[in-house]
């Protein structure tokens, strides 16, 4: 698989918070997983980590005034992006962090993945469902536009040997401001392994206040 050689790293000052969590039920196989809560403490954007021997997950907020400048500036409409940021939307970062790449494949597909809201539990919105959606609409949205959308969008499902890693954005439903529980699903070696992150959410969006 070709490595991206781009890595969004935080540089601001934050707060850390180290959760080792015995509660979150995952594969016998897998070895404890460290949670950590990172904000920024200017501006109040949210970022979780999960990690353990061979599995690094980052998923950082984006707030929607920005997605949705992000979007137009890649060709969509003013309404499309309104639609875009109107739903909960993360940067993803996976990384395969194991020393050797023996018997250390993860495959990762967020079509496994569950977000709970109001006890309903649905998978993240793909970008092969927002497609398939505006294939269908009445919309004009230039074949540059998908393009940008697709290289923007986190791929799945992907499989990682040692030391491979991708990110891209990932849209998970509610909408922001609306607290959600997140089951995280991948394997390792064909052997199944979970974790649930309780309590996620995106910054509240000031244009529906």
């Amino acid at each position: 698989m070709p490595h991206t050689n781009i890595v969004w790293v935080p540089t601001y000052a934050c707060l850390i918070l180290f959760i080792l969590s015995a509660n979150n039920a995952y594969s016998a196989e897998a070895s404890d997983i460290l949670e950590q809560e990172v904000i920024n403490e200017s501006t109040g954007i949210a970022g979780w980590i999960i990690k353990d021997d061979t599995f690094f997950l980052e998923l950082n907020q984006r707030a929607p005034q920005p997605m949705r400048g992000f979007f137009e500036g890649r060709g969509f409409n003013s309404k499309i992006a309104d639609q875009l940021a109107r739903h909960c939307t993360f940067q993803v970062h996976i990384r395969n962090i194991a020393e050797t790449s023996s018997n250390n494949e993860i495959i990762s597909d967020m079509a496994d993945w569950r977000v709970i809201h109001n006890n309903q539990s649905q998978p993240p919105i793909l970008k092969q469902e927002w497609l398939s959606r505006w294939q269908s609409a009445s919309e004009e949205i230039s074949t540059a536009a998908r393009i940008a959308f697709r290289w923007a969008t986190f791929p799945s499902p992907q499989a990682f040997s040692a030391g491979d890693f991708n990110w891209g954005l990932a849209t998970f439903g509610p909408a922001p401001g609306e607290p959600f529980d997140l089951e995280i699903h991948w394997t390792l070696n064909g052997n199944k392994q979970h974790y649930r992150i309780n309590n996620m959410s995106c910054p509240i969006d000031p244009a529906v206040e």
